[in-house]
């Protein structure tokens, strides 16, 4: 995921036409999430020995690497500065956060702007593949609700047998995953073999019914 926004060197408002106010929407679980600042020059001078740095990130993002051009910045002309980082995949939808930049010049500070951040609700219902798959002993199983839903997760063998009920709850809007450790309801441990993960999940405002199906291969 990539955003831009536009600043002035000297002003903490954003260009004309800008959409800056809205939160980044990232998702949870994602990698290489992009954010581009590019800030134009307005001191009537040349910029030299630029530096940007972030600071108060939230908890569910890894440290942003950042990027800029270091070359001297001639008057009116522009620089981007690329913030990238990855998300926690359990996170839950909706949580707000924020980073600040702070960028500098010659030793001394030039700009410091706030990045409003917010985990995105997943815009489809989705089962994604088990990992690791093959897998021994115990593998993990992601889902996507883009509302509040009940949901009920089972794992049937190849004959269409209810193995294991791994969920049968009301769970909220965003990204989930859980973990089946490769045993039956009973508790005892199934053999070897091709599997099937059943999704079915109903919003509670009484929409329609989302069904996904997935193939596992457990290895003993």
């Amino acid at each position: 995921m990539r955003a831009w926004c536009r600043v002035s060197l000297l002003a903490l408002i954003p260009a004309a036409g800008t959409a800056a106010a809205q939160p980044y929407q990232v998702e949870p679980g994602s990698l290489g999430n992009e954010y581009v600042l590019e800030a134009r020059n307005r001191t009537g001078r040349t910029l030299t020995r630029l530096q940007a740095e972030v600071t108060g990130r939230p908890s569910w993002l890894s440290a942003p690497v950042v990027t800029l051009d270091p070359e001297p910045v001639a008057p009116d002309s522009s620089v981007p500065i690329r913030m990238r980082f990855d998300a926690a995949p359990d996170v839950p939808a909706g949580t707000a956060g924020e980073l600040r930049l702070t960028l500098s010049a010659e030793g001394r500070p030039l700009l410091s702007r706030t990045v409003h951040l917010q985990a995105a609700v997943p815009r489809a219902y989705a089962l994604g593949q088990n990992f690791p798959n093959p897998f021994n002993p115990s593998t993990v199983l992601r889902f996507d609700l883009p509302e509040e839903s009940h949901v009920r997760l089972a794992v049937f063998d190849l004959l269409g047998r209810e193995v294991r009920r791994l969920a049968d709850e009301l769970r909220p809007a965003g990204i989930h995953s859980i973990r089946w450790d490769g045993t039956a309801d009973g508790g005892n441990d199934t053999a070897s073999g091709v599997y099937f993960a059943r999704l079915e999940a109903r919003p509670t405002d009484g929409g329609g019914a989302f069904t996904g199906l997935i193939r596992m291969l457990l290895l003993r």
